[in-house]
């Protein structure tokens, strides 16, 4: 087991500002739901569940309760020169005694394609890597395939297809398990 720690609060990259989520972008994330919640919703199945400003405030207090007891730590995607919200990523399921945690991010659909999300993960990455972590899970859709795209590209492996895992709308979907060590 390692000691807990928690990622940093803030993060810059050569384009990017990772930024604890805070309320202080609860406007702008509905906003941002709400202007790409078709794209978003395929995969993710919270954002139904955030349709108002309440909803946000909700989930912004729940990011950070979860983050003081170390399970997840949510951290806001941010332009560098605008400071405008394109997304979030971080650690949830975190395993101190095994030394692991699994990655979940998403982008506003008029972002993807441009590397932000790779540039986002190495950040993280090498955050989780230097605190001790050993191992790094990125679970997606089968059918999500830039997700797996950007795990692909960042030296993830798939371990394994886990059949019917993820019931979305009435359907049960493949979920594809990638992973990175230290």
């Amino acid at each position: 087991m390692i000691d807990k720690f928690d990622m940093s609060e803030r993060l810059v990259t050569d384009r990017l500002i990772l930024l604890r989520r805070n309320h202080d972008y609860d406007e702008e994330m509905l906003q941002v739901l709400n202007d790409n919640r078709d794209f978003l919703r395929r995969y993710l199945f919270w954002v139904d569940k955030n349709k108002t400003l309440e909803d946000v405030i909700g989930a912004t207090d729940m990011f950070d309760k979860q983050w003081t007891e170390h399970k997840e730590q949510a951290l806001l995607i941010l332009d560098k020169q605008s400071g405008a919200l394109w997304g979030c990523i971080g650690p949830h399921a975190i395993d101190f005694f095994n030394r692991e945690a699994e990655l979940g991010y998403w982008l506003r659909e008029d972002k993807t394609g441009h590397g932000y999300m790779s540039e986002a993960l190495k950040a993280v990455e090498e955050k989780l890597f230097a605190g001790g972590m050993r191992r790094l899970v990125i679970c997606c859709d089968k059918e999500n395939t830039a997700s797996s795209a950007v795990a692909k590209r960042n030296g993830y492996h798939l371990e394994a297809v886990r059949k019917e895992r993820l019931y979305t709308y009435g359907e049960f979907h493949d979920e594809e398990v990638y992973v990175k060590f230290a």
